[in-house]
């Protein structure tokens, strides 16, 4: 009886198996339109939030274009949700503004987190130095790259 080589060109696959599938995008988008957070989604589809994470992580071994593109989606229809929500009740005297800018503000960080002012005080008369121009850039650059906003 001959005995059968494998294939070595076979792919091994390593790990349990993934738990996604395309029947998760329209429930994302649902739970967007209700105003869900990142954590709340992930319990409603069974799986864990680092594995939500690894999922729009672009530059991560688990990224799913597809998963990440309607993910985006379903986070911009939570914001907008939640600020009809603040909209709708800002009449309301029992509306507490001050909890849901708060709110806003740490689930929705890139449009809703403040703003950072800084003052820098400055001789006009006097040109920048090379190593204060570099402290500036380097300064407004982590200013500019921190305006990721927040998915929870």
């Amino acid at each position: 009886m001959p005995i059968k080589k494998k294939n070595p060109s076979a792919k091994i696959k390593i790990g349990r198996p993934t738990k996604y599938n395309d029947d998760m995008l329209p429930k994302l988008i649902e739970y967007g339109k209700k105003g869900y957070t990142l954590t709340m989604m992930a319990v409603e589809l069974g799986i864990n939030k680092d594995t939500l994470y690894e999922w729009i992580k672009k530059d991560g071994p688990h990224y799913n274009e597809k998963f990440s593109d309607v993910f985006t989606t379903a986070m911009e229809l939570s914001q907008a949700f939640m600020e009809k929500q603040g909209l709708e009740n800002m009449a309301n005297p029992k509306f507490n503004s001050g909890t849901f800018k708060f709110w806003m503000q740490r689930r929705f960080l890139k449009d809703w987190g403040d703003v950072p002012q800084i003052n820098i005080n400055h001789n006009t008369s006097q040109e920048l130095s090379d190593n204060e121009r570099g402290v500036l850039n380097t300064i407004i650059t982590n200013l500019n790259n921190n305006k990721n906003y927040d998915t929870e």
